[in-house]
Parts: C-alpha cells; sequence; structure tokens
C-alpha cells in the first residue's frame, strides 16, 4: 500500500521553486552594476576618451543601442527559461587574469576589453547559455564602446597619401612628395591623423555591422556586408582627399583648405553610407521571428540555491582583481619623491644641458625629463629621457600620445619615421628611426624604451614587460631614451655619428637609467 502525494504541499515531494526571470534578471543586473563599480577607474577610462575624441564620440550610444536590441528581442527571452551556467566562471577569470596583467602593464585598450568581456560572461552565468545564445549580438556589439584601432593611424595615412598623390599624378599634375608631405604648383598639403580616415572606418564598421544585422538573417549575406563596410569606407576616404586636394587646386587653394575641408570629408562620407545601406537594402532579408531553435521551453525548474551560490562565486570572482591589482601594484609614485634624472657622464664627449636644436620630443606626462647635448670627436649628439616612476598617474611610456613631431606642429615636421634592426652600436640592437625636417635644418633622430631594466622597441613585448616586471622583481621605472644628431644632405652622416656616441655611452646610460628610481626610494 502506498500513501498518496496529491494532497501535498510542492515542497513536500521535493519540488523547488522556478528560477523566475525576476529574479534571474536582478542577479543579472546586481552583478554588472558591480563590475561597473569594481572597475570604475577603467568603465571611467572608456568615457573620457568618448568626450574628448571625436574618433570615439560613437561609444555613448553603443550601450543604448545593444539594450535596444535586447529588448527587440524580449518574446523569445520570455520563452527561454533562465538557468545559471557555472562554465561562464571561466571565462570571468579569464577576464579578469587579462585585466590585471593590463593594469600592471597600464594598457588601457586592453583592460576595457576585459572589462567589456565580463558583461557577457555575467550575463552567462546568471541567465544561462540559451539567453546568451538569444543576445549574442547585442552582447558582442557592446566590444564597439572600447576606444580601439589608433594603432590604424599611420598604416591609413600612409595608404590615403599613396593613393593621393598617385591620382593627382595620373591627373596631369606635378607633385613633389615628402613622406606625408606633398607639394603641388598651387600649395602645400599634409596628410594628418585626421586624414587617416580612421573616424570614418570606425563609424562604417559600427553602423555596417548594426545594419547587417537588422537586415539580414543569413551569416554569408551578413558578413558580406560587415567586409563592404571595412573596404568602403578605406576607398571613400582616399578619394575624399584626391578631391578636397583638386578642389584646393583648381580654386586657387582658396576652398577645401578650412573649416570646409572638414565639412567637404563628412558630407562625402555620409553620401557613400546612405548609397552602402541603399545597395545593401536590395538583398534585404526578413529579421522577425526568433532564431531557430530558440522558443522551444525549458519544462526543467531550478532551485534558488544554485543561483545564488553561482552568483557568489561570481562576485568572488570580479572582487579579487581590483584587490590582488592593489597588493602588486607597490607604492605609488610619490613614494620616490627623492627621485632625480641625471644626464649621463660620457667619457670623450663634453657634455652641456639643453638640446641641440629648438626641437624637442613630445612625451606626455612623464614624472622626470632630461635634455642634453654631447659633443665629441664624431661630431654633435643630443639625448632626452623621459622618466616615468612606478605607477605614476600622469601618464604612460607606450602611448600614441608620445611621438617625436605633433601632428600639427608649426614648424617642424617628421617625413619618414622606420625601425632599423641592423644597430648593434644600440642598447637593445633596433631602434626606431624618424627623420624631422624644419626649413633648412635636418634631424636624424633614433629612440626606443627603457622597461624593466630591458631595451627595446615592440611596443607588445614592451607592454608585456611592464605587466611581468613586478612579478619578476625587475625595475619598475620606464622610460623614453631618443638619441640624435642633425646632418647635411646624407643621413648616413647622422648614423655615424649617433653609432659612435652609443658605443660611448652605453654603460652610463643604463646606470643613469637604473639607479632613477633606486634613488628616489
Amino acid at each position: 500500500m502506498s500513501a498518496s502525494t496529491d494532497h501535498l504541499p510542492s515542497a513536500a515531494v521535493g519540488e523547488q521553486r522556478p528560477y523566475s526571470w525576476p529574479l534571474a534578471g536582478a542577479l543579472a543586473v546586481g552583478l554588472i552594476a558591480l563590475t561597473l563599480a569594481l572597475f570604475f577607474p577603467t568603465a571611467w577610462s572608456m568615457v573620457e576618451i568618448w568626450t574628448r575624441s571625436e574618433t570615439f564620440a560613437h561609444g555613448y550610444i553603443i550601450a543604448p543601442i545593444s539594450l535596444f536590441l535586447i529588448w527587440r528581442r524580449r518574446e523569445v527571452l520570455a520563452q527561454i527559461a533562465p538557468r545559471p551556467q557555472p562554465l561562464a566562471l571561466v571565462v570571468l577569470i579569464g577576464a579578469g587574469f587579462l585585466w590585471l596583467l593590463s593594469d600592471l602593464a597600464e594598457v588601457a585598450v586592453t583592460q576595457q576589453l576585459a572589462l567589456v568581456s565580463m558583461i557577457p560572461a555575467v550575463v552567462w552565468l546568471t541567465l544561462g547559455t540559451r539567453v546568451v545564445w538569444a543576445l549574442l549580438f547585442p552582447l558582442a556589439y557592446l566590444f564597439f564602446s572600447v576606444p580601439i584601432g589608433e594603432f590604424l593611424i599611420l598604416p591609413l595615412m600612409k595608404l590615403t597619401a599613396d593613393v593621393t598623390v598617385s591620382l593627382v599624378r595620373l591627373s596631369g599634375i606635378p607633385v613633389f612628395r615628402e613622406g606625408f608631405f606633398f607639394s603641388l604648383p598651387s600649395g602645400n598639403w599634409s596628410i594628418v591623423e585626421g586624414c587617416s580616415g580612421l573616424r570614418y572606418l570606425i563609424a562604417s564598421v559600427a553602423l555596417g555591422t548594426l545594419y547587417a544585422y537588422i537586415t539580414y538573417r543569413s551569416a554569408l549575406r551578413r558578413s558580406l556586408f560587415v567586409v563592404a563596410s571595412v573596404i568602403v569606407p578605406i576607398i571613400a576616404n582616399s578619394l575624399r582627399a584626391y578631391m578636397i586636394v583638386m578642389i584646393g587646386h583648381f580654386s586657387g587653394m582658396e576652398y577645401a583648405t578650412g573649416v570646409d575641408h572638414l565639412i567637404y570629408g563628412w558630407v562625402f562620407f555620409g553620401v557613400v553610407i546612405l548609397l552602402m545601406f541603399w545597395v545593401g537594402a536590395y538583398w534585404a532579408e526578413d529579421t522577425r521571428g526568433p532564431a531557430p531553435g530558440s522558443l522551444e521551453p525549458e519544462p526543467r525548474r531550478q532551485g534558488l540555491a544554485t543561483p545564488f551560490s553561482v552568483a557568489g562565486i561570481g562576485v568572488l570572482a570580479l572582487a579579487a582583481w581590483p584587490a590582488l591589482a592593489y597588493q602588486l601594484q607597490g607604492p605609488p609614485a610619490s613614494a620616490f619623491s627623492r627621485a632625480a634624472l641625471q644626464a649621463p657622464v660620457v667619457a670623450g664627449w663634453s657634455q652641456s644641458d639643453g638640446g641641440l636644436t629648438e626641437w624637442s620630443p613630445r612625451y606626455r606626462g612623464m614624472d622626470l625629463e632630461r635634455h642634453a647635448s654631447y659633443q665629441g670627436p664624431a661630431g654633435e649628439a643630443g639625448l632626452y629621457l623621459a622618466y616615468y616612476l612606478p605607477h605614476a598617474e600622469q601618464g604612460e611610456l607606450i602611448n600614441s600620445q608620445n611621438v617625436m613631431v605633433e601632428q600639427k606642429h608649426p614648424r617642424w615636421r617628421m617625413t619618414t619615421v622606420s625601425v632599423r634592426g641592423d644597430v648593434p652600436a644600440a642598447p637593445g640592437g633596433s631602434v626606431y628611426e624618424a627623420d624631422l625636417r624644419l626649413e633648412g635644418q635636418r634631424v636624424l633622430a633614433w629612440y626606443w624604451y627603457w622597461i624593466g631594466g630591458e631595451h627595446l622597441t615592440d611596443r607588445i613585448q614592451g607592454k608585456a614587460l611592464e605587466a611581468f616586471a613586478p612579478l619578476m622583481g625587475r625595475e619598475r621605472g620606464t622610460a623614453g631614451v631618443v638619441v640624435y644628431a642633425p646632418y647635411g644632405t646624407e643621413r648616413e652622416e647622422a648614423r655615424e655619428t649617433l653609432r659612435a656616441f652609443l658605443a660611448d655611452a652605453r654603460p652610463a646610460l643604463d646606470d643613469t637609467l637604473t639607479s632613477t628610481v633606486r634613488g628616489g626610494q
């Protein structure tokens, strides 16, 4: 004989309360809010870039667009039972570790990428695999909020200069080119950062990706349109630059040389994007309705213990990284108040303070700076050091803002820059070589990074050294090292001077860089 259980409460037969959407949503929103709070400096660094840079101003609208896309999927979500997924902890911990390394290396962009990666991981952790799959595009679209792409500026500038000069020559107009500067009979032009077309490219890819998601259903059509949104603005930007040069040339440099230069560019870009969308609309598909397999309801219920325990572990996984970063950072830059940077004494070379010319590299936010001139048997050489103390709050060494000559410098210009790996006299064996011009003056500059006691030119290796230096007990200070020499007509004469200077200066230079941070403690 068996007793009937029909009249008993569900709890009496082991049935558990369901993991409802209100509870699941509250946990997801709460963990996302906690993530932004714990990593607030990283989140705020993104907002600051959106504010000051027109190239990345679109970052303000990415999150609202993502929320709107999630809202469009509400009917699909209503038919999916949320279920916590502990496997998401692997992604969450991986993103946290990436953030930690980036924080130690002071690489803002990878900190920001790691932070944005945590948001889909939190959604996966609290709501489950099927929900994340249904929201895959809205969550992935958040990565457009990360201000990334400055590394493309120089290649895009070079491409724009190459295409523009070639088209002008094909038009029958003589052109004299020197790096990013070129002259026509009617006037002089230069390709600067704003001419690279990076802002057009980023805007086009962000808009094109969104348009492809809303307009098409097949992965092939979406992929093809995204590829088009990359190629079209690159081609269009070169045509835009050519058009502006031709307008200036045929108007006697009266038009397309001031504010109208920018207006023509944005109008042209707007027309190109509209044409791209208009053509793309011919292959539009019906995207209404859920993705296949996403509407089947899940009958299985989930108890409250697992969601809260998984969320609790998620909190620990999030909070651990800022705490660990604080422990590894060591003393702040203010602890090195006695640090002083002296110019190295080089045997066989007489030394004086100040530069050989009025030119000076532009480094942002350095803690210590030294500029000295040397005269020796091989000629004249200049040395510039920009020193960043451990955990400096003002700036970072490897940064796109640290340049030999700023793009819109009123007098000096940098005609070429390249990496030379055949410089045995250089401490690291390789240098960046920049050719600088001012009217009749010519200067050849070699520069590189000093990080963790190592001399190098590779930015990625440098950032890795910055991250691991505290863990390996290496020197924590970093420095930008620039040596330069004036020359007449042949660069080789400046190279010979710099080789001779570095051969004599290397031991003293190493001692100076190493003793600076030690002497300040």
